[in-house]
């Protein structure tokens, strides 16, 4: 099981407005490995990372 520590977890969280989000959780010190971005399948998303190196996902299906 240690094997899957560090990697994507395909675990994410829908937000109103990413951007607001993005800049909230930034100023409490989470660290994002790529910041908002529109997605070519029409999202927009951000992935952030937990102490252990696991990535998780910000979405706004629709961009503000």
């Amino acid at each position: 099981m240690h094997d899957l520590v560090g990697r994507h977890t395909g675990i994410g969280w829908g937000v109103d407005n990413l951007d607001d989000s993005y800049q909230s959780l930034c100023a409490k010190g989470v660290t994002f490995s790529s910041p908002p971005e529109q997605q070519p399948w029409g999202g927009y998303m951000a992935l952030m990372r937990d102490p252990d190196g696991n990535i998780f996902y910000l979405d706004q299906i629709r961009k503000h």
